[in-house]
């Protein structure tokens, strides 16, 4: 999937468990909706409840609203909130750690990460439950 300022690859990975998502290029988090689509569409499809976001190469554009409301809109749109979501990011900064904080405290479990290599064993390591 490609938009004119970036592109989303989708690949599975140690045992075909975990979904990764690789953005590259301009990700404008504020005013897509179409990535989230096909995020939950490779999900449903692939039956995986974990998802590894690599967010290395992107230079990705929020907002606290954006934040915010996320976790109710990938939820909306199909993202059950069983899903176990890394995101690997080229820093931790305080918007990332907020995204973070937003996420868990709405029901998902996501950890922000700087290492790859870690955010996978974290994914591995995580059980998953029944949504309630």
């Amino acid at each position: 999937m490609a938009s004119d300022r970036y592109s989303i690859e989708f690949d599975l990975t140690d045992g075909e468990e975990i979904l990764v998502l690789r953005l590259i290029g301009d990700y404008d988090m504020t005013a897509d909706e179409d990535a989230i689509k096909k995020v939950a569409e490779e999900i449903k499809e692939h039956g995986t409840q974990k998802l590894l976001c690599d967010y290395r190469e992107c230079n990705l554009k929020t907002s606290i609203t954006a934040q915010y409301d996320r976790p109710k809109t990938i939820s909306e749109m199909g993202i059950p909130k069983t899903t176990r979501i890394a995101g690997v990011h080229p820093e931790i900064t305080e918007d990332i750690k907020f995204m973070e904080d937003v996420y868990n405290n709405q029901g998902y479990a996501m950890k922000a990460f700087t290492d790859y290599r870690e955010a996978l064993d974290w994914l591995k390591e995580g059980r998953l439950t029944e949504e309630v």
